[in-house]
């Protein structure tokens, strides 16, 4: 997932943004970039496997490296793009954030013990990469509905939600500190946030037949 995400995003900031990609985008970049996750992913799996806990926690490190190396090559947005995404762009970019925290959290905690149960594993899930993925779709799902100009920033301004990016940052706290179940609770808040709005976004509109 973490591979997959790496290597749309300097691409998909600057669709969501409406700017032009940062100039250190290179695709020669990128694909170091993709590269490097992938040979990260593979020293964490082998470090694992073998029990080796010195070479998993030096895959995390790789892995934090990497992220923050992509970071680089994601546009400067400005005060118009922030009023155009506003909670996108805070969610991609906090996402990001806890990718980064999450991942060297587990390279600390991959000296002591094997990391499937820990709680940043759970931070760099929720924090991380759900958090970019409902980004996301906040500006996928107006752009796949359509329907005219008008249409489409309504869309967009629907699908802003500043109590989500709250809930998403407040649970990946929680969680980070072990606190799973009043995490489950903001998540699930969080969740239903995101359905209603997109229950709201794809009903008919009024000139349509429901």
């Amino acid at each position: 997932v973490g591979v997959v995400i790496l290597s749309t995003l300097p691409y998909f900031m600057a669709t969501q943004l409406r700017m032009k990609m940062s100039p250190l985008a290179t695709a020669l970049r990128v694909r170091l970039a993709i590269t490097w996750a992938s040979v990260a992913l593979a020293v964490v799996v082998v470090g694992e496997l073998a029990d080796t806990r010195w070479l998993v926690s030096a895959g995390f490190v790789l892995v934090a490296l990497d992220v923050a190396a992509v970071v680089l090559m994601l546009p400067r947005p400005t005060r118009k793009q922030f009023d155009f995404a506003g909670p996108r762009l805070v969610g991609m970019l906090a996402g990001t954030a806890w990718w980064i925290v999450s991942v060297f959290a587990l390279s600390v905690e991959a000296f002591d013990s094997p990391i499937m149960h820990s709680d940043a594993l759970l931070v760099l899930v929720v924090g991380a990469y759900a958090q970019i993925l409902v980004a996301s779709a906040a500006y996928l799902g107006p752009v796949v509905r359509a329907g005219g100009h008008r249409r489409l920033g309504a869309g967009f301004e629907l699908m802003k939600s500043w109590p989500g990016v709250v809930a998403a940052n407040v649970a990946a706290g929680l969680l980070l500190f072990g606190l799973r179940q009043v995490a489950a609770v903001v998540i699930a808040a969080w969740m239903l946030d995101t359905a209603v709005r997109a229950v709201l976004l794809f009903r008919p509109a009024p000139e349509e037949p429901a």
